[in-house]
């Protein structure tokens, strides 16, 4: 009779003494606790990893939120930078208008009291100069003083 061996454990490598169905205590599944009939309880290892990934989906998820919003912030900013700016160039473009219409009205009377003063003094308006230190007023061309 050959000498009696006891059975090993299935499980790749172990070599404890297999007691349930070829596997050691080690590895023999633990059996589901029944604390209310129907309802089964999980190993603390399971509560932990559940919890974990629980919360990594939890956190991916309001990163996500807080992104979006600051995209959204960054967009009203934006756009309100975008209003403002076409307001105050408006504003600008209107500013410039009026002076521009200033300008050609001052102008105008300008060209217009010139013509009167040359007119006055017999001088031609082109070529005439006033120092308004002095209150001399000159024909600027070549040989000509009034």
């Amino acid at each position: 009779m050959a000498p009696r061996t006891k059975p090993k454990c299935s499980f790749n490598g172990c070599r404890k003494k297999a007691l349930t169905n070829g596997l050691c205590a080690k590895h023999v599944p633990a059996e589901p606790e029944y604390a209310i009939d129907s309802v089964m309880r999980v190993t603390e290892l399971e509560v932990a990893q559940f919890t974990a990934k629980d919360a990594e989906i939890r956190n991916a998820l309001l990163s996500a939120k807080n992104l979006e919003l600051e995209i959204e912030k960054a967009e009203r900013t934006f756009l309100d930078a975008a209003i403002r700016h076409k307001a105050e160039q408006d504003k600008r473009r209107a500013q410039l208008d009026a002076l521009k219409k200033h300008g050609d009205l001052q102008r105008g009377a300008y060209t217009t009291f010139v013509t009167e003063l040359a007119q006055k003094y017999h001088l031609d308006p082109q070529h005439m100069s006033i120092d308004t230190e002095s209150r001399v007023i000159r024909d600027l061309r070549e040989g000509n003083q009034s």
